[in-house]
């Protein structure tokens, strides 16, 4: 794994952005009070409010976010860029102020980002960048909703407000996957469950939010067993792979075969999915995209066997995982290993209870 800092020119402009971000806010309140401000956009600052108030009934902690509308002016907030060894699941980590080391980084210009990944490409890094409509601050700053949130679908708008709120609550320091996969989870099973509440029932998009859910399982899955097959390969080039070890440029020319592969699984596993915007999408394949893709679905099967371990109850198990991120052996490496025990140990006591 290949360690950057970031420079004080890039610390300077991420700085410069969010502070025009933030000088930019106006508060929803006063905006739905606005002639001026369609009735459609008001309906979807009333949902981000009633969300924003769901995600604390859970017991996450808003704080003064998404009480505010910054309008950025652009359709994309940021680019982000991720960046892999060729021959191994190696990703490029950059380290930041506050969250630690991630193995991505947003760039606010596209050329910028452009620039960076050209520079990694020419190194021999495959490299990944895909649009960004949010980040989140960790509960540092007030965060506002944004304009390029604002025109998302009502079920992305909820589950992005649980998310970012999710961040806000928990983040445990240099562990991105299981942050922004935990994240997806309840921002997901939170926008399920927001529109089952009597409050916001909304059975459609409940279904659909439920869909998504079961997609994602089902990417994650695909993704596991494509770096499965891609680090068999890999393995292959190894020093232990003697006499029969690969040359690099053999690992690619393999590779470039298996990636032709992949595609066409990809193609065939689109008609078993249920959500529109899995039917239809496009991936890129790449060690620096399958890297990026896992992000966010690394292990969701065991975040699902701990909110079946807390009664399928969402408050219970983010009181479950606020304990577990203040534990110091959660604080290592690999969070997924200590949190596994924690889930097992949940079973365990079910089990016991259930038996008594």
């Amino acid at each position: 794994m290949l360690c950057c800092a970031c420079s004080p020119a890039y610390v300077m402009r991420a700085g410069w952005e969010e502070t025009k971000i933030l000088f930019g806010r106006e508060p929803i309140d006063e905006l739905l009070q606005d002639e001026d401000v369609s009735s459609e956009d008001k309906e979807k600052f009333k949902l981000v409010l009633n969300a924003r108030n769901y995600s604390e009934s859970l017991g996450l902690k808003p704080e003064g976010s998404f009480t505010q509308y910054s309008d950025v002016e652009r359709d994309v907030l940021l680019w982000v860029l991720s960046a892999s060894s060729p021959v191994e699941f190696s990703p490029i980590t950059w380290w930041f102020p506050i969250v630690g080391r991630i193995p991505y980084k947003g760039f606010f210009d596209k050329d910028d980002a452009i620039e960076e990944a050209k520079e990694l490409e020419q190194k021999g890094f495959d490299f990944y960048l895909r649009p960004s409509p949010a980040f989140s601050t960790l509960g540092w700053f007030d965060d506002p909703l944004l304009s390029t949130v604002l025109a998302f679908d009502d079920v992305s708008l909820v589950n992005t407000v649980i998310h970012e709120v999710l961040h806000n609550t928990i983040w445990i320091k240099d562990n991105a996957p299981f942050n922004e996969s935990l994240a997806n989870f309840v921002g997901t099973i939170g926008a399920r469950d927001f529109f089952q509440s009597e409050l916001h029932t909304n059975q459609d998009y409940a279904e659909q939010a439920d869909a998504q859910w079961k997609d994602e399982v089902l990417f994650a899955a695909f993704l596991e067993k494509t770096k499965a097959t891609l680090d068999d390969l890999y393995r292959r080039g190894k020093p232990e792979a003697e006499p029969e070890r690969l040359s690099r440029q053999e690992i690619l020319d393999q590779r470039r075969i298996l990636f032709e592969q992949i595609q066409s699984e990809w193609k065939e596993l689109q008609s078993s999915f249920i959500s529109k915007s899995y039917h239809s999408a496009k991936i890129s394949i790449n060690n620096a995209s399958i890297t990026a893709y896992q992000i966010y679905l690394t292990k969701p099967e065991l975040f699902s066997r701990h909110y079946t371990a807390c009664g399928e109850s969402l408050e219970r198990f983010i009181r479950s995982l606020k304990k577990f991120a203040k534990m110091e052996s959660a604080r290592g490496k690999d969070s997924y290993s200590e949190f596994e025990k924690t889930v097992d140990s949940c079973l365990a006591g079910e089990k016991s209870d259930a038996k008594s």
